[in-house]
């Protein structure tokens, strides 16, 4: 394409001229059916591993899901303060400021 951008600049025959701006139209028009295409496939499989249940509407005003490490939530208690060492629970209190 950038081939063609190169030969349209240079060019001085208007009907040479013509004949690139209508390949170079219709090369860009393909290019972008294609990277959309390929957004929107991308899209659909983020969807579908994400959140299967939305639609593709609702799943780009939510997003992707977050990355969340039950495990360690798990081992903790669900206890923000916990810390585990060694597959031990340790909590700690907040110390007063």
């Amino acid at each position: 394409m950038h081939h063609l951008q190169d030969l349209y600049a240079t060019a001085t025959d208007p009907d040479i001229k013509a004949q690139l701006a209508q390949r170079l139209a219709t090369l860009q028009t393909e290019t972008y059916v294609v990277a959309m295409r390929a957004a929107d496939e991308e899209l659909e499989a983020n969807r579908k591993r994400d959140f299967p249940y939305l639609n593709s509407s609702l799943y780009l005003v939510v997003g992707p899901r977050p990355p969340f490490d039950g495990d360690e939530l798990l081992l903790r208690r669900f206890d923000p303060l916990a810390k585990t060492a060694g597959g031990t629970l340790t909590t700690t209190a907040p110390t007063p400021k």
